[in-house]
């Protein structure tokens, strides 16, 4: 790398990832009036709706799915410099690990991490609207997914209401300074709220 290049960090770590999950919870809380205003959170049962637009080009997916298994990240030892020097043993069921690289359907709730002016550009896909955090039990790392965007999005969305995401998943811990900061990731194709 030329000293006039500079190397690209992730924008958000998982510690931040799971801060910023901290503070929109205690938002949540701390607004009863508005929060009372969405009625009871709606529940994730089933597999997600696919539109007729859609059918047949998404393998629908379900977070009880892709949370059929128990990971606990202990960290994982790095060198000098910060890089990981092994790589996390996720003990992913066969039938997840076969997901790697499908196009899925997968209903959740959206919490924005990048945005813009005018779109989110990244975003968790998260089995549950309460996110636990401070207030209840947490939220496993298999029970969330990092999803990229690349089109328009208005800032006006519900998040307290499911979305079903459309896209390409992957199954693989995503490591930085010898933390896992993913367990799964999507770039969406598109999104939509679920009826």
């Amino acid at each position: 790398m030329s000293g006039s290049q500079t190397a690209r960090r992730p924008l958000l770590t998982r510690r931040w990832k799971l801060l910023l999950v901290c503070l929109y919870a205690v938002a949540l809380v701390s607004m009863p009036n508005w929060l009372s205003s969405f009625g009871p959170a709606p529940a994730l049962a089933g597999p997600p709706d696919i539109p007729a637009d859609r059918a047949g080009q998404y393998q629908p997916v379900t977070f009880r799915e892709l949370s059929n298994f128990t990971y606990e990240d202990k960290g994982l030892p790095i060198d000098s410099e910060g890089r990981t020097l092994k790589v996390p043993d996720v003990p992913y069921p066969p039938e997840v690990r076969a997901l790697d690289g499908k196009r899925v359907a997968l209903k959740g709730f959206l919490m924005p991490i990048t945005f813009t002016e005018d779109r989110i550009t990244e975003f968790m896909l998260m089995s549950r609207p309460d996110m636990g955090c401070c207030f209840g039990m947490g939220m496993n790392m298999n029970e969330w997914v990092d999803v990229k965007w690349s089109g328009a999005t208005p800032h006006s969305l519900d998040f307290s209401v499911p979305f079903t995401v459309f896209g390409t998943l992957t199954v693989a811990p995503e490591v930085q300074a010898g933390m896992v900061g993913s367990l799964y990731r999507m770039q969406a194709d598109d999104f939509r709220r679920s009826p």
